[in-house]
C-alpha cells in the first residue's frame, strides 16, 4: 500500500470512526440507564483508536500507536456493533420489566449475597486489605464456601432497586452496598465504584450525553489513582504521607491529564496482538459459557491473555487485560452477535437486583478475555435462572394453598 493511499485511507476511517461515535451517543440519549452506560464503557475504550500516543510503557514493552487503516477499520466495525446493538436490546419505546413478577426469587438471592458479604469478610478477613496483585495470588475460601457469587454487584442492585419493603432490611442491605463498594476501591478494583458513580450521574442528570463523561474519565482518567492512594493509605498505613502525596501529584499535573493508562493499555493490547494474530483462539475460551466447565474441558486458560501477557512480560496476578476491537479481529464476525445478547440481557436485568451484574459483563467485554467475561455471563444466566426458578415456586405454592384452603372452608361450611 502506497504511503499516499494508506494516508487517504486513514483520513476516511478515521472521520467515519469519529461520526460513528458522535451518532452512537446521540442515539443512545432517550434509551435508558443501561444502554447510556454501555455507550460511556464503549466510547471510552474506543475513542483512543482516534488518537496518537508515543512510547507508552505496557510493563516490559514499548508501545507507540498511530492511527492505522487496519485499527480504524476495526473501530468501525466496533461502532456498527454498537449501534445495532443499542437500537435493538434498547427501543425508545417504554418496554415492560420482563422480571417484574420474580420479587420473591430477587429478595432470596439479595439475602443469600448479604450473607456471602459477611462470610467473605469473616473468613477472608485478613486478606481482603492486601494489595490488588497478592489478593488475586491468594488462596480465599468461596463466600458461599463452596462457590462464589458476586456479592457487592448484587448488594449494590438490591440497594438501589430493594426487593425488600422494611426499611430496617432495606437500610442493612444499603450499608452492606457501601462497605463491599469501599473494599473493592481499597483492593484496587475500581469497576464497582465506576458503575455506581455512573449509574448516580444518569439518575440525577437523565438528559446527559454519554460522551461527557466518557470525555472526563478520559483528561481525567489517572484521577482515580491518587483517590484509590490516598483511600488505601489512611486504612492500611500507619505512617501514610498524605501532604507528601498531594505535593507529588500537584507538581505533577500531567500525570493526572490526557488519555488514561487503561485507555493506553488496552489499545496497547491490540497493536501487540494485531503483529501475531490468533484467529479463533478466543472463541474456544468461549467453552467457559457452558455449566460444570472445568469437569467437561478442563481448566480453561485465558490464552488470549496468556499470549499477551507474554510479550508485554507481565507477571502473574497482575494481568494484561485485553481488548473488544482485538476480539473483533481474532473472532472474526462472533463479537457483534455476543453484544447483541449481552446488551439484551442488560435491558432484561435493567431495574433490578442484578443490573449492576449485567453491566459488569458489558464492561468486560470491552477489556477482558472472553474466558472472563463469558464466566460472568453463564454467572448472570445461571442467577437470572435461579430466581425465575424460586419466584415461580413460591407462586406455585402459594396458589395451591390458596386453593387448597378455598376446598377446606367450602368443605367444612358443608358439613
Amino acid at each position: 500500500m502506497t504511503g499516499h493511499l494508506e494516508m487517504s485511507l486513514v483520513a476516511v476511517l478515521w472521520t467515519v470512526h469519529f461520526g460513528l461515535l458522535f451518532l452512537i451517543n446521540a442515539d443512545v440519549r432517550e434509551r435508558g440507564l443501561g444502554a447510556k452506560f454501555a455507550v460511556t464503557i464503549f466510547t471510552f475504550y474506543t475513542l483512543t483508536l482516534l488518537v496518537p500516543f508515543y512510547n507508552h510503557e505496557h510493563f516490559d514493552y514499548v508501545v507507540s500507536y498511530v492511527p492505522s487503516p487496519t485499527s480504524l477499520f476495526l473501530g468501525v466495525c466496533a461502532d456498527l456493533s454498537m449501534l445495532a446493538a443499542m437500537r435493538w436490546s434498547f427501543p425508545v419505546q417504554a418496554v415492560p420489566g420482563m422480571l417484574s413478577g420474580s420479587q420473591t426469587g430477587f429478595a432470596l438471592l439479595v439475602a443469600v449475597a448479604a450473607v456471602a458479604q459477611v462470610i467473605d469478610i469473616v473468613v477472608n478477613r485478613e486478606l481482603l486489605l492486601l494489595p490488588k496483585e497478592l489478593y488475586i495470588e491468594a488462596e480465599k475460601v468461596p463466600n458461599l464456601l463452596v462457590f462464589s457469587i458476586p456479592a457487592p454487584l448484587i448488594l449494590l442492585g438490591g440497594a438501589l432497586y430493594s426487593p425488600f419493603k422494611k426499611a430496617p432490611v432495606r437500610l442493612l442491605i444499603a450499608v452492606l452496598a457501601i462497605v463491599a463498594t469501599v473494599l473493592s476501591v481499597v483492593q484496587g478494583y475500581r469497576g464497582v465504584a465506576l458503575i455506581a458513580v455512573l449509574h448516580f450521574v444518569y439518575r440525577r442528570w437523565p438528559r446527559l450525553s454519554p460522551l461527557v463523561p466518557a470525555l472526563l474519565m478520559t483528561v481525567a482518567g489517572e484521577l482515580s489513582n491518587p483517590i484509590k492512594y490516598f483511600v488505601g493509605g489512611l486504612l492500611l498505613n500507619d505512617n501514610f504521607d498524605a501532604a507528601g502525596m498531594f505535593d507529588y501529584y500537584g507538581s505533577h499535573l500531567d500525570l493526572l491529564v490526557g488519555l488514561s493508562g487503561e485507555q493506553k493499555a488496552i489499545v496497547s493490547n491490540l497493536v501487540l496482538g494485531m503483529k501475531d494474530l490468533a484467529l479463533g483462539d478466543p472463541i474456544l475460551e468461549l467453552r467457559n459459557l457452558f455449566p460444570l466447565t472445568n469437569a467437561l474441558f478442563g481448566s480453561i486458560t485465558t490464552t488470549s491473555a496468556t499470549r499477551l501477557g507474554e510479550l508485554a512480560g507481565v507477571g502473574f496476578g497482575q494481568g494484561t487485560a485485553y481488548s473488544f476491537v482485538l476480539f473483533i479481529a481474532e473472532a472474526l464476525m462472533i463479537a457483534p452477535l455476543l453484544m447483541l445478547g449481552i446488551t439484551r440481557m442488560m435491558r432484561v436485568l435493567g431495574g433490578t437486583p442484578l443490573t449492576f451484574v449485567s453491566w459488569t459483563v458489558f464492561f468486560s467485554l470491552m477489556r477482558d478475555t472472553p474466558a472472563f467475561w463469558a464466566g460472568e455471563l453463564k454467572m448472570s444466566v445461571l442467577l437470572t435462572l435461579t430466581v425465575i426458578a424460586v419466584s415461580f415456586c413460591c407462586a406455585e405454592y402459594s396458589r395451591l394453598y390458596a386453593k387448597g384452603a378455598v376446598l377446606s372452608h367450602g368443605t367444612n361450611r358443608d358439613l
